[in-house]
């Protein structure tokens, strides 16, 4: 639901970088300007992207254009000034020259199959070093819920950034700063007229975007601020409310969307699920996974399908439907079964606002369903065929859900989190020694969202499923080979994912004179480091590690453990160790918890040592002493 959108507003000029760029971005600006025609509100964006160019010769085709996005659903047809400015290059044929080469094709991102976009592209001539590529974009915005944001930061560093406001006095408008401590540089001023009001943010020499993997949405860590009409008076001087607060949004979400019924077709589909449950929470389930697997998650959002959901029967003639109709279609099955189920909006943990902090359509970017139970109200899911009945997607752990509990009242809950126990990922192994390599037998149980992910993954893959088990069971060096693999359960959205395999470590031993060095902890457990990292590590979901390793000892050798059972508990992660000896058999049982959601910055530092420590003990190796 709007993931396209909310992108696209957040950034309506692109300016794409390959590496160390041979360009510099002199200005990117926005101005907003909102007035009144009659009884209706008039928005017109100018925005303004200028670059100098500073090596000609290392130059990519891409660094000659400028991409503008447009849906004419919300905005007018752009009107582009844009134009090569050579008067800083010696010997220029022209000093300025326009761009004349202008594109307009279809668009689409990551995630998203069709809303509508399309994109522009412009391409200027006559460019030398020191060339000033200039582009001013303006457009009318159409709809007065969907101002666009201005992040001060850019794809490069940036000389200038500047956004401007201007409103007549009887608007109230309203401005919302996020991530501006993160620089010292943007100034504010108000300037106030007889009729009219003007905010400015200024920003001087602002730092280029930081780019890291698993961090998340740019509104998490870039400073940017969102503009939104509060209000206006009318010509008969009441007061028109647009987007105040939480409240406000969701009187305008809730007119978008209307309770919908089933036709005779439909109903027969409710009867016969109806007919196998034995009670109110095996029919809900029935009904939630008769969505998961029969309507297929398509993003197709054209225009404003990005807010308003088709209908029930539509998806179901269809099947297919986006994040918003496959919400509505199982809240309207649930409620044909006479079973309470609600939908609910909600932002993806890629979005870092609250309803309270961020009023605007900008907050959210996914509809679900809720099925209340009891004292507890189930968050559902269906866009994915992997997610378990009683959980929510791992990716809306923690965020706040507006959920619609009648056509006319909302309550912020906040999603739950499940705990790392409850998405464990179990192997137990069985080795023994032959020459230099470890040889043996293991299993692996995988639940929870590791298996939703696996499992995905799996499907996903057409060749070299085994090698996917290989390179996720991480077991010691690369000179594993993994064998005979058998998987249970894979099909199913209960229980676990049940692997048996044999397995060989090549050269995973090491000798000296009479002394054989082994490390015991065979599968890694830690899957993330801090090392150089700047931005908020994202972890998907909290998460448990147990491993069991057996190792048999050779007749005729002594063994030395030169470490003892031993817990480290620190900063919401746990490592626990627990060594012992039967005859002639070694075990070892040691486990990773990481109860976190995330890391952010501030804790670096704290979470560094903890991981130091932990992984000083993971590197521990074992002794074997031959006898001579």
């Amino acid at each position: 639901m709007k993931v396209l959108l909310s992108s696209l507003l957040s950034t309506l000029l692109i300016f794409i970088t390959h590496g160390q760029s041979p360009m510099k971005m002199k200005k990117h600006s926005l101005e907003i300007t909102i007035t009144k025609s009659g009884d209706k509100l008039k928005i017109i964006t100018k925005e303004t992207s200028q670059k100098e160019v500073l090596d000609i010769s290392k130059l990519r085709s891409g660094d000659l254009k400028e991409y503008v996005h447009w849906n004419k659903a919300f905005e007018s047809r752009p009107d582009f000034n844009a134009f090569t400015d050579n008067s800083n290059v010696e010997n220029a044929r022209k000093k300025k020259v326009r761009v004349e080469s202008i594109t307009l094709e279809d668009y689409s991102s990551r995630g998203v199959f069709y809303d509508g976009t399309k994109l522009f592209t412009l391409t200027f001539p006559a460019v030398e070093s020191g060339s000033i590529l200039t582009c001013v974009t303006t457009k009318e915005e159409y709809e007065s819920h969907l101002l666009p944001p201005f992040y001060f930061d850019n794809y490069s560093d940036c000389e200038s950034a500047e956004l401007t406001v201007r409103f007549p006095n009887d608007i109230a408008i309203g401005f919302l700063n996020f991530n501006h401590e993160t620089s010292d540089q943007i100034e504010f001023e108000e300037i106030n007229e007889a009729k009219e009001t003007i905010y400015r943010w200024r920003a001087k020499n602002v730092k280029g975007l930081t780019y890291e993997s698993d961090a998340r949405g740019r509104s998490c860590h870039s400073p940017h601020t969102i503009i939104h009409i509060k209000s206006y008076t009318l010509s008969n001087g009441d007061i028109k409310t647009v987007l105040r607060d939480k409240n406000d949004l969701f009187t305008w979400y809730s007119e978008l969307i209307n309770d919908q019924k089933l036709g005779d077709h439909q109903l027969a589909i409710v009867d016969s699920l109806n007919a196998i449950s034995n009670s109110k929470n095996e029919l809900a389930e029935n009904i939630f996974n008769w969505v998961q697997h029969n309507i297929k998650y398509i993003a197709y959002e054209d225009g404003f399908g990005g807010f308003i959901p088709r209908t029930p029967e539509s998806v179901i003639h269809n099947r297919f439907g986006d994040c918003k109709d496959m919400a509505l279609l199982t809240k309207t099955m649930m409620n044909a079964a006479n079973l309470d189920c609600y939908i609910a909006w909600v932002g993806t943990r890629s979005k870092c606002y609250t309803y309270d902090n961020c009023p605007t359509p900008l907050v959210d970017n996914h509809m679900i369903a809720a099925y209340p139970n009891g004292d507890d109200l189930i968050f559902l899911d269906p866009t994915s065929s992997y997610s378990v009945f009683g959980r929510p997607s791992s990716f809306i752990q923690g965020k706040q859900a507006m959920v619609r509990t009648s056509e006319g009242t909302f309550e912020i809950i906040e999603v739950p989190i499940i705990d790392g126990k409850d998405n464990l990922d179990h192997t137990i192994i069985n080795a023994r020694i032959d020459g230099n390599d470890l040889l043996g037998k293991g299993e692996n149980m995988l639940s929870g969202f590791g298996k939703e992910s696996y499992e995905s993954a799996y499907d996903h893959r057409l060749t070299g499923k085994e090698q996917l088990f290989t390179d996720y069971i991480s077991l010691g060096n690369e000179g594993l080979k993994v064998e005979n693999l058998t998987q249970d359960n894979l099909d199913s959205n209960k229980g676990s994912i049940n692997s048996k395999f044999d397995f060989s470590l090549k050269n995973y031993l090491r000798k000296f004179e009479n002394e054989t060095y082994i490390n015991p902890f065979i599968k890694d457990v830690i899957d993330f480091n801090l090392k150089d990292r700047e931005l908020l590590l994202d972890l998907d979901y909290k998460s448990k590690t147990l491993v069991e390793v057996s190792i048999e000892i050779p007749e005729g050798s002594k063994l030395d453990v030169p470490f003892e059972s031993e817990t480290i508990a620190e900063n919401d992660l746990v490592l626990e160790i627990t060594t012992s000896i039967e005859g002639n058999i070694f075990y070892l049982t040691y486990s990773f918890t990481c109860n976190r959601l995330e890391i952010k910055p501030k804790d670096f530092e704290a979470i560094r040592s903890t991981l130091k420590k932990m992984n000083k003990k993971l590197n521990k190796q074992i002794t074997l002493t031959h006898e001579n």
